[in-house]
């Protein structure tokens, strides 16, 4: 049985061709290798980052490290602050504008309270979003409390994970609190578990994967005139924070955003079966894919938010670049070695090493990136 050296030295290849493609291969899986490996690292900063950046917005309404002052004597605020019982209820979340950074929340909240010295649901507030409709749907004394139910339609505030898009979980959160009265006349409490879900309403594909309500503190910087070692203070106001961590239909709308690049990828690998002579359909078809895959980019750009960060998105576009300039380097040297060098034999194996080292590196990459990007 003839060896592999003795098959290609009797078609044609010499020692020294034999280890130009050999040594091109090894290239070329050592590029893949090292872009995901720098892809993969990135994506493993990202996800620690986001860990954090949730816990630190969670910390804001805990009250962790606030400096909350006592009532000033004299001031007529040393009186208990009213307990007010408070829930919310999802009714549906719509428009999620990643670029705009925001989404719309339909929601129920209720509260209860003995005291008639405060008024939680006229002065409502969201701390973080505006208020497009309110109507109260309930109210009245029922065994010595005081009970009021709201139903609001509201535009939140969020900023999107870009980093990760679209294999990050995302909190959808929404603060509620008494725009008027303080810590000293108001508190929430949560009533029972302070969410309910039961007849949520969400976009197509979209689960959630937990649910939490929780009540924090937010200060605010105020005008008013203080005495002594209180002057100047803010004013602390109680936050009843109701939250869902919502998992997006990943596989489905990742494929969506890039079907557009495989495409153009696949379209280039078929240049590995075209003899280089043939520079037309040879090249044309990369440089074709080429411009599609930078047109595919910029649709993505344009549908993702702003991110300071190489995001998920651009290194899945930038290896696809990166192949298709690949495959016309690799035709140039083809094309070279048939045409110049007259080593017709050669440049086919040169182009079938070429296509199963590119194909099995940028098919490992792009099974790895969504792995590691995935919470």
């Amino acid at each position: 049985m003839q060896g592999p050296q003795a098959w290609i030295e009797k078609e044609g290849l010499k020692r020294g061709g034999w280890c130009f493609v050999i040594a091109w291969t090894v290239w070329i899986l050592l590029v893949y290798a090292v872009g995901g490996y720098f892809g993969v690292t990135l994506l493993q900063g990202y996800k620690m980052q986001t860990r954090e950046h949730q816990q630190a917005w969670m910390r804001t309404f805990s009250g962790q490290g606030q400096d909350i002052s006592p009532p000033v004597a004299g001031t007529g605020r040393s009186e208990e602050p009213v307990d007010v019982y408070a829930a919310v209820s999802f009714n549906r979340i719509s428009d999620i504008e990643l670029r705009e950074a925001n989404w719309t929340a339909e929601f129920d909240v209720w509260f209860r309270w003995e005291k008639a010295s405060v008024d939680p649901g006229r002065n409502l507030r969201i701390v973080n979003g505006t208020i497009l409709e309110k109507e109260e749907i309930a109210a009245g004394l029922r065994n010595g409390m005081h009970y009021e139910q709201y139903r609001l339609k509201a535009r939140i505030s969020k900023v999107f994970d870009a980093a990760r898009f679209p294999f990050s979980n995302e909190g959808l959160a929404i603060g509620l609190m008494d725009g008027i009265d303080g810590t000293d006349k108001l508190r929430f409490v949560r009533d029972g578990r302070g969410i309910d879900i039961s007849h949520l309403i969400l976009p197509q594909g979209i689960r959630i994967r937990k649910e939490v309500a929780v009540v924090g503190l937010q200060r605010y910087g105020t005008g008013e005139p203080g005495r002594g070692e209180y002057a100047g203070i803010g004013r602390t106001h109680s936050v009843l924070v109701a939250g869902l961590l919502v998992v997006p239909p990943s596989g489905a709308v990742y494929l969506k955003l890039f079907q557009a690049l495989y495409a153009s990828v696949a379209i280039t690998l078929i240049v590995f079966f075209i003899r280089p002579i043939h520079v037309d359909p040879r090249f044309g078809l990369a440089v074709g894919a080429f411009f599609a895959a930078v047109g595919n980019n910029i649709t993505v750009v344009t549908l993702l938010p702003p991110s300071e960060h190489i995001s998920l998105a651009n290194i899945v576009n930038g290896v696809g670049l990166a192949t298709i300039f690949l495959a016309l380097a690799q035709s140039a040297v083809s094309l070279h070695i048939m045409d110049t060098m007259g080593r017709e034999r050669l440049s086919r194996v040169f182009d079938m090493a070429s296509f199963a080292a590119i194909f099995i590196g940028y098919g490992a990459v792009n099974l790895i990136l969504p792995l590691a990007a995935r919470s």
